[in-house]
């Protein structure tokens, strides 16, 4: 396999790792208030995740940002809380796109560092860190798309058996997402 490949792949895999279950779990908490006729802004979305993911993850890489992984991994969870919340909190109203889309930039750029010292751990023994930060983030690009899809898909369903659900649906799901990050949350600060 290329090193492109092997990148690309890594990137792939980083989404759909259940062991790092945050970042399936965040792309959910972002996907649940749409339909599928609001691919677009969903795919910007997730691209503004991806892009901000991809800022810190290059500056690491290249050695210019360095933070606590403590502080990381305190502040993932608490990332998807604010998205449940403003989920839950802007049931059935539209949102401010331009300040959904910075919001998810914003948090792309921690969760880009959650990664970083494994990637960095990669990059030691590879001189093409340009092309592997740009097959890695293709990578996950990808993976989060397909991830959107297939949301998109499920609720199409829900609301074709179910028309009325689509509330309570998001309330439902940003409910565990919620839930799911406090757990996580607690168990950050009590293994600092």
């Amino acid at each position: 396999m290329s090193s492109f490949g092997m990148y690309f792949e890594l990137g792939v895999m980083h989404i759909l790792d259940l062991e790092g279950i945050d970042h399936l779990v965040f792309i959910l908490a972002i996907a649940a208030p749409y339909r599928f006729i609001d691919w677009k802004k969903l795919i910007i979305l997730v691209s503004a995740f991806t892009v901000g993911h991809s800022v810190t993850l290059a500056l690491s890489a290249f050695d210019i940002v360095r933070i606590n992984e403590d502080l990381v991994e305190t502040l993932i969870p608490i990332t998807l809380l604010i998205t449940a919340m403003v989920n839950l909190g802007k049931t059935g109203q539209k949102l401010n796109m331009k300040l959904v889309y910075l919001l998810i930039f914003f948090f792309g750029l921690i969760h880009g560092l959650g990664f970083s010292n494994f990637f960095n751990a990669l990059m030691s023994e590879s001189s093409e860190v340009t092309s592997a930060l740009f097959a890695f983030n293709l990578g996950i690009e990808v993976a989060q798309i397909m991830i959107v899809l297939i949301i998109l898909i499920i609720t199409e369903l829900f609301n074709f058996f179910k028309p009325k659900s689509q509330k309570m649906r998001i309330i439902f799901l940003n409910g565990g997402v919620f839930f799911l990050a406090l757990q996580m949350l607690f168990e950050a600060l009590f293994t600092i």
